[in-house]
């Protein structure tokens, strides 16, 4: 259609869908109406999109970031109190 590249997001609003439709389309899960997937893949043909290989890669690391979540404190953080919060330097007193 044009010279830049198509973004799930162009073929989401092509279709009529979320991204989230044209990623189950893309990645072939079968919980998606032979009406709606048509939509979606014919929008996809009309842009000429490409799914990004790169892009895809970086949804599925977790780019550094612990899998836990939650607050992460130093170890040389100890609780005292009600809300009191020590840190390494107040330990050594």
């Amino acid at each position: 259609m044009n010279d830049e590249s198509s973004t799930v997001k162009d073929v989401a609003r092509v279709a009529g869908v979320s991204t989230a439709t044209v990623s189950r389309v893309v990645n072939d899960f079968s919980k998606v109406s032979y009406e709606t997937r048509s939509r979606v893949l014919a929008a996809i043909a009309h842009l000429q999109y490409m799914p990004n290989t790169h892009a895809a890669e970086l949804g599925r690391s977790n780019g550094g970031i612990p899998k836990r979540r939650g607050i992460h404190t130093p170890a040389l953080v100890r609780r005292e109190g009600r809300g009191q919060v020590r840190t390494g330097a107040a330990l050594a007193e």
